[in-house]
């Protein structure tokens, strides 16, 4: 009876051991990784929050929000423009959406991908860097998004 309800507790810590690893595992392969950056140049403040969801290091959707603030309102409309210009071809795209406004001095761009939907090689032929992200089984790697903020200045944090 003794060596029968051994048997149960260590049979029962097992089961709670690969539960608790396997619930550790599937946490850490999921998550959030925040990038952002700051500056301020030529009296033009420069903010910028690319927001990155994961699974398994494969980027599965991005956020970017990026402002520019500035007194000149005619300034921020001619980038507001360009800006326009350069996403028409990018919003035809399914699964791609940028949005551009202008409140308060500041130009406020805010850019959606769904990575898991999108077509990546239009996306690729439209931006070739886009290449560059892409893992050897062709998803978005997270690690290679994070890289690229990185060396653009930015300050990255993950979040699970």
């Amino acid at each position: 009876m003794r060596k029968e309800k051994r048997r149960y507790i260590l049979i029962a810590t097992i089961i709670i051991i690969i539960f608790v690893i396997g619930l550790y595992i599937y946490k850490t392969n999921t998550g959030i990784l925040t990038c952002t950056t700051k500056s301020l140049e030529n009296g033009m403040m420069y903010e910028n929050e690319y927001i990155v969801t994961y699974k398994n290091r494969k980027a599965s959707s991005l956020k970017s929000i990026e402002k520019i603030t500035f007194d000149d309102e005619g300034m921020l409309e001619e980038y507001k423009e360009t800006l326009e210009d350069m996403y028409k071809p990018f919003n035809e795209l399914e699964h791609y959406q940028n949005d551009l406004s202008i409140r308060n001095n500041t130009l406020n761009s805010v850019t959606e991908i769904n990575y898991k939907k999108i077509d990546l090689k239009e996306l690729v032929k439209l931006d070739n860097t886009v290449e560059n992200l892409l893992d050897d089984k062709n998803n978005v790697s997270v690690t290679k998004l994070r890289k690229q903020y990185i060396d653009s200045g930015a300050k990255c944090h993950y979040k699970n």
